[in-house]
């Protein structure tokens, strides 16, 4: 864990090092029959995904281990439930996504240093709270975003996966001052 540095990708790291990362990663969620859309994703849509944040990736030494996308839309977080919109963040949040720690590298802390990481940054851009959903079944992982402070606000079935999602959200104080 001492080699693994989390740094904001540059141009040295190719989309397709970041898909075959996230491929690795979300292959076990695969064989458990959860269908991940990001284990399908194309360089092109990762890339995609980051128009509106950025991408960090885990470094051991120049091989791609980890990564983790934000998000920042300038749109409300919505669902569509039962026919109705539902309305999560209004502005000023974050969404992580692909959250993603190479198979052999996994628990390692670098799923972590990869989460603190995209942490920090929205601490610095001063956003307000940071949206995150994943299976509501992959209890550990689920567990692992309550001790970050995320909690539970709404489950959802996707047309797109064959999983109930949980949605989870924090707000953050870090940014905050005395005089705010």
């Amino acid at each position: 864990m001492n080699n693994i540095k989390i740094v904001e990708k540059s141009n040295s790291v190719s989309w397709e090092e970041i898909t075959e990362v996230i491929h690795d990663a979300y292959a076990e969620r695969e064989q458990q029959n959860l269908h991940f859309a990001a284990f399908k994703s194309t360089p092109e849509e990762n890339a995609q995904k980051i128009i509106d944040g950025k991408c960090f990736v885990a470094l051991d030494g120049t091989k791609v281990v980890g990564v983790v996308f934000l998000r920042c839309p300038s749109w409300p977080y919505l669902t569509n439930k039962n026919g109705k919109e539902k309305r999560y963040c209004d502005k000023n949040y974050g969404t992580v996504l692909n959250l993603s720690v190479k198979e052999k590298y996994k628990s390692r802390g670098i799923g972590r240093k990869l989460l603190e990481k995209l942490i920090e940054e929205c601490n610095k851009q001063k956003l307000d709270s940071i949206m995150i959903d994943t299976s509501s079944s992959l209890k550990r992982l689920n567990k692992f975003y309550d001790s970050y402070g995320f909690k539970k606000i709404d489950y959802i079935s996707w047309p797109t996966t064959n999983y109930y999602t949980a949605v989870s959200y924090t707000h953050l104080r870090a940014h905050e001052t005395l005089s705010d």
